[in-house]
C-alpha cells in the first residue's frame, strides 16, 4: 500500500517521465517506457504522469491514463512534419527550455506544458534507455538538462534501467558529472558503464545492475524454443551497418538456415522512417522473403514477443531483439560494428554468459566463417542452458521490480532518505544524491 510520509496523499503525486523514444516508433524503447509507466500507475493509481511524446495518439494507446507533453505541435502545419523532424526540433526546444525557462515562450509553443511538468512534479523519472553516450548527445543532453532543472528545485530524480557510455563528448560528460551524482537513484541495465557511474557518484550509492526493463513485457522466465531463426538488421549511421554489408550477412544467414532446415522470421524493432528495420531486412533478404513477410507483422510489443517465442536462435544488430530473445531462453548472436554496440552486446554477454550471447565484430577479417560457427552453436544450445538463460532473465526482472519498489519507498518516506538501505543481500544500495 502507498505510504504518505511528507509527500502527502500518494494519489496527489505529479511525476515527470522522460524516456528514450518520444515518437514511440521503437518497440524496445516503448517497452521500457511502458514498464515504467505501468509500475508507477500500479503503485500510485491517482498520480498524474506527464510523458513527453510527439504523438498523443500513440502515447494513449501504449500508456493510457498519462498526460502528453507535446514539445512541437502534432496538429496543424507543424503536425504535418515527419515525426523524426518534429522530434529533432523538440529535442532542441526541450534543452533550451530547461536551461532558460524565462525565454521559453519565444522558443516553442510546447514550452508551457513542459515547464509546468518540470516545475510542479514531485518526482522526475527517466525510464530505460541507451542514450547517455557519444552516439546520442542531443537526446542525452536534453534528458540530463531536464533532470538538472528538477534537481535545482530540490525534487526527487531517478534514472532506471540505463545504459551508460562510451562517453567522451566533453560538454555531455560535464553535464552527466553534474546530474548523475545528485540522482536519488540510478539503476543500470548492464555492467558496462557501472564503474564510470560509480566514480561519478563518488560514494553516494553504487548503481545496481537490473537488466533491461523490457524483460518483463518480453516474457522473462517463460522458456520458449520454437523452430525458427529470428533476424534483425538495422542500417543506420550509429550501427555502422550499410546495405551492402547487410546483404552479405543475409547470404551467410540463409546458408546456415538452409543447412539446418529452419524457417526464418523477421524481428524489426525500429519503425522510424516508415520502418527502418523492416526495410533493411527486405533489402537484404528480398521483399518477398519469409523474413520480410513475417517482419511486416511485427509492429508492437505483443507481436514482437509472439514472434520471438517462435525462434530457436536470434541473429541481430539491434539490442532489443536480443533482450526479447534472452527473456525466453533463446540464444543470441549480436552483430557489432561500433564501440556503442560492442558495449551493448558485451553487456548482455556479461549478464548471461558467452554461450547465451555471442558477439560478432564485423570489422575483423574472416567474419563470415566465424558467423557460421557462432550461429551453429546458438542453434545447438541444449535445453538445460536455455532454461538457465530464461531463469536469469526472470531473476533480472525481479531485481528491476525491486529497484522500483525501493524508489517508491524512498518517495513515500522521503525524510528518511539519507539513511535508508535495502536489506543485506538485496544488491541495491541507495543514498541520496
Amino acid at each position: 500500500m502507498p505510504g504518505t510520509g511528507s509527500w502527502g496523499e500518494a494519489g496527489q503525486l505529479r511525476v515527470f517521465v522522460d524516456h528514450s523514444g518520444y515518437d514511440l516508433l521503437n518497440i524496445g524503447d516503448t517497452a521500457m517506457l511502458k514498464t515504467t509507466v505501468t509500475r508507477l500507475q500500479e503503485r500510485w493509481p491517482r498520480a498524474r504522469l506527464h510523458v513527453i511524446t510527439t504523438s498523443r495518439e500513440r502515447l494513449a494507446a501504449v500508456c493510457p491514463g498519462t498526460y502528453p507533453v507535446i514539445l512541437v505541435p502534432d496538429r496543424g502545419p507543424l503536425g504535418r512534419l515527419p515525426d523524426r523532424v518534429r522530434g529533432g526540433i523538440g529535442l532542441r526546444y526541450k534543452r533550451a527550455i530547461a536551461v532558460r525557462p524565462w525565454a521559453a515562450w519565444r522558443l516553442s509553443p510546447g514550452a508551457g506544458p513542459l515547464l509546468d511538468a518540470l516545475k510542479h512534479c514531485d518526482l522526475a523519472v527517466c525510464s530505460g534507455g541507451g542514450f547517455v553516450n557519444d552516439s546520442f548527445p542531443l537526446h542525452a543532453s536534453g534528458v540530463l538538462t531536464a533532470l538538472r532543472s528538477v534537481q535545482r528545485r530540490g525534487k526527487v530524480t531517478a534514472m532506471l534501467g540505463q545504459g551508460y557510455g562510451p562517453l567522451a563528448h566533453p560538454p555531455l560528460a560535464k553535464l552527466a558529472a553534474t546530474v548523475i551524482p545528485r540522482l536519488t537513484m540510478i539503476s543500470l541495465r548492464g555492467p558496462h558503464g557501472q564503474q564510470a557511474v560509480s566514480e561519478l557518484r563518488a560514494g553516494r550509492g553504487e548503481p545496481v545492475v537490473t537488466g533491461d526493463d523490457a524483460l518483463e513485457l518480453a516474457g522473462a522466465g517463460q522458456l520458449a524454443a520454437g523452430p525458427a531463426l529470428g533476424v534483425n538488421l538495422r542500417v543506420a549511421a550509429y550501427t555502422g551497418l550499410e546495405s551492402s554489408l547487410a546483404r552479405q550477412i543475409a547470404s551467410v544467414v540463409a546458408a546456415v538456415v538452409a543447412e539446418a532446415g529452419m524457417p526464418m522470421r523477421g524481428l524489426p524493432i525500429s519503425w522510424h522512417r516508415g520502418g527502418e528495420d523492416w526495410r533493411a531486412l527486405a533489402g537484404a533478404f528480398g521483399a518477398d522473403s519469409a523474413v520480410a513477410r513475417t517482419g511486416r507483422l511485427v509492429h508492437d510489443i505483443p507481436a514482437l514477443a509472439a514472434a520471438v517465442a517462435g525462434c530457436r536462435a536470434v541473429v541481430t544488430s539491434s539490442y532489443h531483439a536480443a533482450v526479447f530473445a534472452l527473456a525466453r531462453g533463446i540464444p543470441v548472436l549480436g552483430i557489432s560494428l561500433t564501440p556503442y554496440y560492442d558495449g551493448k552486446f558485451g553487456g548482455l554477454r556479461e549478464l548471461y554468459g558467452p554461450r547465451a550471447v555471442a558477439v560478432l565484430a564485423l570489422g575483423k577479417a574472416g567474419w563470415p566463417d566465424r558467423m557460421r560457427r557462432l550461429m551453429r552453436a546458438a542453434i545447438q544450445l541444449d535445453a538445460a542452458d536455455r532454461a538457465a538463460v530464461a531463469a536469469r532473465s526472470a531473476e533480472l526482472a525481479s531485481m528491476s521490480r525491486d529497484a522500483y519498489e525501493a524508489l517508491f519507498e524512498l518517495v513515500e518516506f522521503e525524510p528518511a532518505l539519507a539513511s535508508r538501505r535495502l536489506p543485506v543481500g538485496s544488491e541495491i544500495c541507495l543514498v541520496r544524491g
